[in-house]
């Protein structure tokens, strides 16, 4: 977040870890006598602009979205990973390059596992054919397509989002905020 800091961590509970419990579900556990958040569900609802965030707890508030909240399944028990069934890349929808040649509709239908993570400012997209489901390299046809005012297209079960060039390229420092995957990582990181 430009000007805006701090780090709230909202991941699911690791059994066997010694990690402490997360925040959500420590503050809506049951017998915490110390919280009074006991009875709200365990959901959350992150909103957020260059300058400014918003965590709900409990679910969301349908006064702060326009439309229908959406929901998709998760991919994980233990993490926030959702199936991206396509992501491109270019100047137009219709004109853009896809990055993720899946060899097969199925593959295609159920999408490259993709961890959601609100904490996370950049896109990290595959560096590799993804144990053979992809008949590319994502990353280096983004390398090789790349320029300035382009926009990703991440489509999600049947919803297209567009992450515009102002999102994924930091100005300041005339960077790319995408990255390519490190090694043994199958899938997309969307931050």
């Amino acid at each position: 977040f430009n000007g805006v800091d701090g780090i709230l961590g909202f991941g699911l509970p690791r059994p066997g870890s010694e990690m402490p419990t997360p925040i959500l579900f420590a503050m809506t556990d049951p017998g915490n006598t110390n919280s009074n958040a006991q009875s709200l569900k365990r959901k959350f609802s992150f909103f957020s602009t260059d300058d400014a965030a918003e965590v709900q707890l409990g679910g969301y508030d349908p006064d702060t979205t326009q439309g229908t909240m959406w929901y998709t399944p998760a991919l994980s028990q233990n993490d926030f990973i959702v199936g991206v069934n396509s992501l491109k890349f270019g100047n137009s929808h219709g004109s853009s390059v896809e990055l993720l040649a899946f060899k097969s509709e199925t593959q295609r239908k159920f999408g490259a596992p993709s961890i959601m993570d609100s904490g996370t400012s950049c896109l990290v997209i595959p560096a590799d054919h993804m144990q053979g489901q992809l008949s590319n390299v994502p990353w280096d046809d983004f390398a090789r397509n790349w320029g300035k005012g382009k926009s990703f297209w991440l489509e999600i079960g049947e919803k297209t989002w567009e992450i515009p060039f102002s999102s994924w390229y930091l100005a300041d420092t005339e960077q790319t905020c995408v990255q390519p995957s490190p090694e043994g990582m199958q899938g997309l990181l969307v931050g």
